[in-house]
């Protein structure tokens, strides 16, 4: 949801974010509109820009602020009933819009801002005209409302926002409040009689109310309310001059974009894993459209003292997204030849071989983001095939493969939904997630098995702020055949992984945070949580 919302009587509209399913950096600005009598939410348009709705006083009509994919801005009326525009207003000098406010069923005003300077202008449907009221220079104004021949609006010309008042018919401007941290958002009574806005305090904004009489209202002397640069000092204290007037004043040269540029290198280094068992050196590089992303190095497993060549790869221009990657690794083990952990030393032998592995599948990210939850759906299916060669034993641990090539099919299916966490959250209040797993080996040769997993998550509020509760529960079916999968399902902890033909495993966590630091010591150490 935007910052704004625009109540009128028992109906409340506002402008919302949402995303395209697939293409995250494609979002769109939808008007939705809920009744209060109904408890309905329902969406006025879809796939549209607009902003800063407002409803015409009959409730009829929706006047909104478009902006295009080439920043060009319009004025639109909707119909409210069925979200069919019903006029455009015509904007050749590209002007930028803000805050449309009804003072009846045909006309509204609005905030224009062109040539680096605001104004307020009258805009009438049914004249199809548009009509400068009040002109600034150099003030920051806003949110304006009509009332007859008077014009309210805030204004922040004294360095802290009050509303001010303007009589269209002599011009004479008045000072409507004087609050200490801002007055925010007028709405005066039909009468003119009380004035209400949101009054800014330590604690946020509060909703006030104050007697208006225009005879009483202090006179606006420009003399007094002189624009105050409050930044100035700052600005010199921090970066010492102001960096805007040592700017060099460029012209790039504007070329066609090839998407044949795939190779855009930006990190290269060493990366440990979060167990502090695995070592890699690599590069990885990332097109500038985000659509080819690729990494390649080298690893090295401290457990097996073997390492390996690995590159990824990853194409998602396309709707579902192309997944690549590959590994060749030097492997080791020790096993016991007669399987009798009792009998003599000489049974436990060391064996080293080479293994490649090559994946490649399909994958489908789907935001489904909308209101306060973050909501995704991804689906993927790939295929793996591994080869081995130089195994000399005669016996295998059940999780390695004999000489020779097996493929498997990986079938993944995800879904997880959460509250927007604040920054101290440990976990989201209210959260689902699903994923379900399946793997098996359809393609034959001397490795059968088979592996079904589910598992799922409930996040819910702890007993304090920023705590969290968490219950999971998992199932997994894996065939007893001659080969066992890694398992995708979360062990207790404590546990280690054993095989089950049927596993069931259930969980709960509460997790809470012990002290939030925010501690520097000069410019050397800074900690925050």
């Amino acid at each position: 949801m935007t910052q704004e919302c625009f109540l009128l009587q028992e109906q409340i509209v506002w402008a919302e974010n949402t995303f395209d399913p697939r293409w995250a950096q494609r979002d769109y600005s939808v008007i939705r509109l809920y009744d209060i009598n109904t408890g309905i939410k329902r969406n006025i348009t879809s796939k549209t820009r607009l902003a800063s709705p407002a409803l015409s006083p009959d409730g009829s009509k929706i006047a909104a602020v478009e902006t295009s994919t080439g920043n060009r801005y319009s004025l639109v009326v909707l119909e409210c009933s069925s979200g069919k525009e019903l006029y455009r207003f015509s904007n050749p000098d590209n002007a930028f819009f803000l805050h449309p406010r009804w003072y009846n069923n045909e006309a509204f005003v609005a905030i224009t801002l062109k040539n680096n300077a605001k104004a307020i202008a009258d805009f009438n449907m049914e004249k199809g005209e548009e009509k400068e009221l009040y002109h600034v220079e150099n003030e920051n104004i806003a949110h304006p409302v009509r009332l007859g021949e008077y014009l309210f609006f805030n204004s922040g010309i004294s360095g802290i926002d009050n509303i001010f008042a303007v009589d269209l018919k002599t011009g004479e401007r008045k000072v409507v409040t004087n609050r200490k941290f801002g007055a925010f958002n007028p709405a005066p009574s039909a009468d003119a009689g009380m004035i209400y806005f949101n009054d800014f305090s330590a604690k946020g904004h509060r909703i006030v109310s104050m007697p208006f009489d225009w005879s009483k209202a202090l006179k606006f002397d420009s003399a007094f309310y002189r624009p105050t640069r409050y930044f100035g000092k700052m600005l010199l204290q921090e970066a010492g001059e102001n960096l805007l007037k040592t700017t060099p004043d460029s012209s790039f040269s504007i070329k066609k974009y090839r998407k044949s540029h795939i190779f855009n290198f930006y990190s290269w280094g060493i990366v440990t894993n979060s167990t502090g068992d695995n070592l890699n050196v690599g590069v990885s590089s990332q097109d500038l459209l985000s659509t080819t992303t690729l990494s390649a190095g080298y690893g090295y497993n401290s457990n097996e003292q073997r390492g390996q060549f690995y590159t990824n790869f990853s194409y998602q221009g396309w709707y579902p997204i192309l997944d690549f990657s590959y590994t060749n690794t030097a492997r080791s083990t020790e096993i016991y030849i007669d399987r009798d952990r009792n009998g003599p030393l000489d049974s436990l032998r060391k064996d080293s071989w080479n293994q490649q592995q090559l994946n490649f599948g399909l994958r489908l990210p789907l935001i489904l983001t909308h209101s306060k939850y973050l909501e995704s759906l991804t689906a993927s299916v790939n295929t793996s095939l591994v080869t081995v060669y130089g195994y000399d034993l005669p016996v295998r641990y059940i999780t390695e493969s004999f000489n020779g090539t097996f493929g498997s099919m990986i079938y993944n299916l995800g879904y997880a939904r959460q509250l927007k966490r604040a920054a101290r959250d440990i976990a989201p209040k209210w959260a689902q997630s699903l994923s379900i797993y399946f793997r098996n080996t359809p393609f034959g040769g001397n490795i059968s098995a088979s592996l079904f997993a589910i598992q799922g998550n409930l996040y819910f509020p702890g007993f304090a702020r920023h705590h969290s509760l968490r219950f999971r529960g998992s199932y997994q079916h894996q065939s007893q055949g001659n080969y066992r999968f890694g398992s995708p399902v979360t062990f207790p902890r404590g546990y280690g992984y054993t095989s089950f033909e049927d596993l069931s495993v259930g969980s709960i966590e509460y997790r809470m945070p012990l002290f939030d630091p925010d501690w520097e010591l000069g410019r050397l150490l800074f900690l925050k949580d």
